[in-house]
């Protein structure tokens, strides 16, 4: 097994509680901001109905919560591929990104099922990663600069 699989499954196996631990945090805004009826919701609704149960569906959701850490932290070993553009990293990310959260947004009811509902999960989706995405290049950006001017004064 090369370095970049092992790297990806040891970042994997962390990202299946991070993913748990994301999962619980959206939960708790969704009853909070989204509801605002003083109950919380450990799922959408319309799951609850879909698993016959609260417990079938908060089982269902944390554990397909901690499989998209796993895949959004596996699949962060993309960033390390210095052979690989920035465009092509994104791209990579953006579709792995895309292969995790668009079959959970079904399953889990993050989504309308309709064409509507699948168009703003989308715009959602897209939304998020570019600021993350954004605000991570800024913070490396400020970093290479930091580096540049102190490999330049030791030139000096």
């Amino acid at each position: 097994m090369n370095n970049v699989m092992r790297e990806a499954i040891k970042r994997g196996l962390l990202g299946i509680f991070i993913g748990i631990a994301i999962g619980q945090l959206i939960s708790l805004a969704f009853s909070l901001f989204a509801i605002r009826d003083g109950n919380y919701y450990p799922t959408p609704p319309d799951l609850v109905i879909d698993m016959g149960g609260t417990l079938n569906a908060a089982l269902i959701q944390v554990a397909m919560s901690g499989l998209i850490g796993m895949i959004f932290a596996g699949g962060s070993v993309v960033w390390d591929m210095e052979d690989l553009s920035l465009l092509k990293q994104t791209i990579y990310y953006f579709a792995i990104g895309i292969l995790a959260i668009f079959p959970a947004g079904y399953v889990l009811r993050w989504m309308e099922r309709s064409l509507t509902g699948l168009i703003l999960f989308s715009l959602t989706y897209i939304m998020i990663f570019f600021i993350i995405w954004i605000a991570n290049y800024a913070v490396y950006l400020i970093k290479v600069r930091g580096l540049n001017s102190k490999f330049n004064n030791l030139k000096k």
